[in-house]
């Protein structure tokens, strides 16, 4: 059995844990709690055979909920064919028979949440995140998956000699092009594109284009063009809203990364940059090639 996990709990916790109810002959032996959510856990274990420490994540689920299952078996089966430096790789996936839960396991991943990691950091630090999350994206898009819920959560930052390291995680609701039907759509509703809210026609990679453009307005600016409180509000902002002039007043970065986030947040996806390498070209063309390697790199 193999698979893997990492942001898809909603609640985060860290504590030490008894090791009951794990069984004798357990592969997996218990570090840590990190996440709590409505279907399952997500654990920091070690692997007794590679003595390893790994994410596991486990999925309690009703033996008739078959759609649950199915995602998160997908999750598994996404990330184990797309292999990249700013994803987390997955390792194993089980079953529990006594516990009755699925699991899989995958490298761990110890940054910050995104925007808790780039707090107080310079703008050429989010840019450096930039440059990863795009050539993440890019990878991830062109073997025809989107990930759908491209948001702070699901962006882990880790820190090593002063340059960020990036993972995208949680493919939870993540889906392959050619099994979406027409009108299909996910993600939160913050940074949901407004052709998922239609769900009138297809959507496709630029969904993922459009959260990370409400991603970066918000550390920029520090603040959503809405209150993310009220559901209606949100949801008509993003299908008619626009930026205001007072949207950049108090924000000191390059003019060229305000164009960047303006241009990944137009309502018709046509209208976008039509992909994250482009995305990763323009920024690259506005710096003087600072990122050159990072594009040069994409497969």
């Amino acid at each position: 059995m193999k698979n893997n996990i990492q942001g898809v709990c909603s609640t985060f916790v860290s504590q030490e844990v008894s090791k009951e109810g794990w069984g004798q002959d357990s592969r997996y032996s218990p570090i840590r709690l990190l996440g709590r959510g409505s279907h399952g856990d997500v654990w920091l274990v070690r692997d007794t055979v590679t003595d390893q420490e790994v994410t596991l994540k486990f999925l309690r689920v009703a033996a008739d909920d078959s759609r649950l299952l199915g995602l998160f078996k997908q999750e598994f089966e996404i990330l184990s064919q797309i292999r990249h430096s700013h994803l987390c790789r997955v390792y194993d996936f089980g079953f529990q028979p006594d516990q009755e839960r699925y699991y899989f396991t995958s490298e761990f991943c110890p940054g910050l949440s995104f925007l808790a990691a780039v707090t107080d950091k310079p703008h050429s630090y989010l840019e450096e995140c930039l440059a990863q999350i795009l050539s993440a994206l890019d990878r991830v898009h062109s073997q025809g998956v989107v990930h759908f819920d491209i948001k702070g959560d699901n962006i882990l930052v880790e820190e090593k000699d002063g340059h960020p390291l990036v993972k995208i995680v949680d493919f939870g609701v993540a889906a392959r092009h050619r099994r979406m039907a027409e009108g299909w759509g996910a993600g939160t509703l913050p940074y949901m594109a407004p052709e998922i809210l239609k769900a009138t026609g297809s959507v496709d990679h630029r969904v993922d284009l459009y959260s990370l453009g409400m991603l970066y307005l918000r550390a920029l600016t520090g603040t959503f063009p809405f209150d993310p409180t009220k559901n209606e509000v949100v949801s008509a902002w993003h299908l008619t809203g626009e930026l205001s002039s007072e949207t950049w007043s108090r924000c000191a970065a390059p003019r060229y990364l305000q164009e960047v986030v303006e241009k990944l947040l137009r309502k018709k996806p046509s209208e976008r940059f039509s992909s994250a390498r482009v995305v990763l070209n323009f920024l690259n063309l506005a710096t003087g090639g600072r990122y050159h390697d990072v594009e040069k790199g994409l497969a």
